[in-house]
């Protein structure tokens, strides 16, 4: 990988800019935790780690000016696939728009019976994952019953097989985004992709989830979503893949980070909050329904102990 970096006019001088380029074989960068930006005349140099794979860790990439333009370019001998080759990029990864969730079902069913019948693929090579969490699990059911009408079979894990099973033998796989972490399959469908971005506060996690779907395939990625959200979305995605070796953005301040994970944590630390508070009700409600007294205060000194 080559790492280039734009010159500022006031920092032509500084040991950031020196050097247009540099080699560097790496997947994936962050900024260090310890970095923090504070507003001086001069902006500070923030570092900037990579990671070439887990057995070699986190190392240095250099030091960058927030708001300097910086183009990072992956040779193709560091990630060699020959499908790339073959079919090309905007082959592999595919975006389709749709007016409304039903069409967009339906579609995925005919390009899924298209992949078994006339491609020959095994179903259990097919993998359908829903980035809407709240509604994954009606817009499955709906989707199964498509499938289940062209004769194709298709399991949800964790409702029609045990947590634990996640692809079965003749069978394709509809789940959502947390089961599907550390799976494969060779063609992978990802339903419901206007959702990214859809709430500021969870960018950054709903950004992480649609990379972490879009990683589980083998082979194909097939992006679809309803309305203008996603037709921006994949606008992102189509100008990444004009020349998908190579991108360019701008070094970002620390402070806009930082707002970021909080307000993640935040909502995360929300989101226990109401999970609690739901699990509490359920639990007055069961207790309500216990008929013997002394039962129900031993229940009742047990919660007081595990508290």
């Amino acid at each position: 990988m080559t790492v280039e970096r734009a010159k500022p006019e006031s920092l032509t001088n500084s040991a950031s800019a020196r050097g247009s380029s540099f080699p560097v074989r790496t997947s994936s960068i962050f900024l260090s935790k310890k970095s923090r930006y504070t507003p001086r005349k001069k902006p500070r140099p923030i570092k900037i780690y990579f990671c070439l794979n887990y057995a070699t860790g986190w190392r240095a990439l250099g030091s960058f000016i927030p708001g300097q333009k910086l183009t990072i370019t992956r040779p193709q001998a560091n990630s060699p696939h020959i499908l790339e080759k073959l079919v090309g990029y905007k082959d592999l990864v595919q975006c389709r728009v749709f007016p409304e969730r039903s069409s967009e079902l339906a579609w995925v069913a005919d390009q899924t019976s298209a992949n078994i019948q006339k491609d020959e693929l095994a179903p259990e090579e097919i993998l359908v994952i829903s980035l809407d969490y709240n509604n994954s699990r009606t817009d499955l059911w709906k989707l199964k019953q498509i499938l289940s009408e062209r004769k194709i079979e298709a399991i949800r894990p964790g409702y029609d097989t045990p947590s634990d099973v996640f692809q079965q033998k003749g069978s394709v796989t509809l789940t959502n985004i947390f089961p599907a972490k550390g799976n494969e399959a060779s063609i992978v469908y990802i339903v419901g992709f206007e959702q990214v971005g859809t709430n500021p506060r969870l960018i950054v996690q709903e950004r992480n989830q649609a990379f972490t779907a879009m990683t589980r395939t083998r082979g194909w990625c097939m992006l679809t979503g309803i309305g203008r959200t996603a037709e921006i979305l994949f606008k992102e995605v189509e100008k990444v893949l004009e020349d998908p070796e190579k991108i360019t953005f701008t070094v970002p301040d620390p402070k806009t980070i930082q707002r970021n994970l909080d307000s993640l944590e935040y909502e995360r630390r929300r989101n226990r909050i109401k999970k609690a508070n739901d699990l509490a009700n359920e639990l007055r409600r069961l207790l309500a329904e216990i008929d013997d007294p002394e039962e129900r205060k031993k229940i009742m000194e047990r919660l007081k102990m595990a508290s």
